[in-house]
């Protein structure tokens, strides 16, 4: 049986080469531009571990009694 009260708990940072973009505005008197994109994505993993039983404050009466 696994705890739904403890959780382990992972992130990962990924982050991606930057994208560049050259930028033409339609109007004749600024100067093209560059537009430059950092790309980063998060990942959280919750993996619940196993129950404690007898030594959680949640096991009474020999099962979980869990409340949501």
């Amino acid at each position: 049986m696994k705890c739904p009260y403890v959780l382990n708990e992972v992130t990962t940072l990924t982050r991606h080469p930057p994208t560049t973009i050259e930028y033409e505005p339609k109007n004749d008197s600024i100067d093209p531009a560059l537009l430059v994109g950092n790309d980063e994505s998060t990942v959280t993993m919750y993996v619940m571990c196993d129950c404690l039983e007898k030594g959680c404050a949640m096991w009474q009466g020999n099962r979980c009694i869990r409340r949501a």
